[in-house]
């Protein structure tokens, strides 16, 4: 019988017999009911949770973080002139890391802030003053 009719109609006359059956059992009243369904605020909940959890495990961690820095750093900070800028620039870039971290696109972000880092290291000529 359970191949000729949909799954969700068995379930149905399942649950009635089984709320036919307690009701019986425990002399509880005609309007007792069986709910096959969660409340909606609970599913709400569970949604939101579980949109958090993902949100989290998708934030950029330390490690990435020293791998994405190692990654910026190859042929830098050995020639006098780089010298001056490596430190502010690695600066920036953690600063601007932590702000984009919190983005849902934040690879996106970091990926175009190394594009606009390596087009500035690219066209550096004069060294910083004093101050910086």
């Amino acid at each position: 019988m359970s191949h000729l009719v949909d799954p969700q109609t068995v379930r149905n006359i399942e649950l009635g017999m089984m709320e036919e059956k307690i009701r019986n059992e425990w002399d509880l009243d005609k309007s007792f009911k069986l709910v096959d369904k969660r409340n909606s605020e609970i599913y709400m909940v569970m949604r939101e949770l579980e949109e958090i959890a993902w949100r989290a495990s998708s934030v950029f961690n330390e490690r990435e973080f020293k791998g994405i820095k190692e990654m910026v750093s190859v042929d830098r900070n050995w020639k006098a002139f780089d010298k001056e800028f490596y430190k502010t620039d690695m600066e920036s870039m953690e600063h601007f890391f932590n702000m984009a971290n919190g983005f849902d696109d934040r690879m996106r972000l970091i990926e175009n802030w190394i594009c606009r880092k390596e087009t500035e290291y690219q066209t550096r000529v004069n060294l910083p003053t004093a101050d910086l």
